[in-house]
């Protein structure tokens, strides 16, 4: 059981790991983009509280995930963090003032009973009532860092610096998920591979900066 144990936490820390150097780089290569745009001449910078809280929610989002892909395994958890749609739906209701179906609230149970049966019982490491748990707040981040990007474009209106905006979501988010590493978990990010930083390097360009 120790063995697993170590097993497991090990894996969580790779996975921050991973998670950091693909939002500093992707942070990086978006303001790089954002520079040869010209986004930064005359943009507005209202922006840039929801991109704060935004980047925040999104490395609670990442955090969370992680730690629910060990407990559950990575196919439930994914599943589970799509729960997302709901959330988002819910609070464009109250922020936003967009209309719901009626039949929205009374298919919400019937949705979560769903995403609850996906959860394995056997070769996990937590009940399934805290698998639940944790993806519905894997859901509720996720949905939040939806938010934040949705408000940051409101209050700067017809000056967005889209790509600008981006790069500091992913450089508060990678700051956060640093910073949680190293205190929290005592996380060594120290990478000396450098086919793993190559690695790295693509994924941030490919799939989280030309993919956003």
């Amino acid at each position: 059981m120790f063995f697993r144990r170590n097993y497991e936490e090990n894996c969580f820390f790779a996975l921050v790991v991973f998670a950091f150097y693909r939002c500093f780089y992707s942070s990086i290569f978006l303001f790089g983009i954002a520079l040869v745009r010209g986004e930064l001449r005359g943009a507005s910078w209202r922006w840039l509280v929801p991109a704060l809280w935004g980047g925040l929610a999104l490395a609670a989002d990442l955090i969370i995930w992680h730690k629910t892909i060990l407990y559950i395994g990575a196919g439930p958890a994914t599943i589970m963090a799509n729960s997302q749609v709901i959330f988002v739906t819910i609070f464009g209701f109250f922020f936003f003032k967009e209309r719901i179906s009626p039949w929205f609230p009374l298919l919400i149970p019937f949705i979560f009973l769903g995403l609850f049966l996906t959860i394995p019982t056997i070769q996990v490491l937590v009940s399934p009532g805290i698998g639940f748990f944790l993806g519905i707040l894997v859901g509720i981040a996720y949905s939040g860092y939806l938010l934040g990007l949705r408000f940051a474009k409101m209050k700067a209106g017809e000056n967005y610096p889209e790509i600008l905006s981006l790069a500091v979501f992913m450089a508060v988010t990678g700051a956060f998920v640093g910073t949680y590493g190293a205190v929290v978990e005592q996380v060594d990010f120290i990478v000396t591979s450098w086919r793993s930083q190559l690695f790295l390097v693509l994924m941030a360009l490919l799939s989280q900066s030309m993919g956003s």
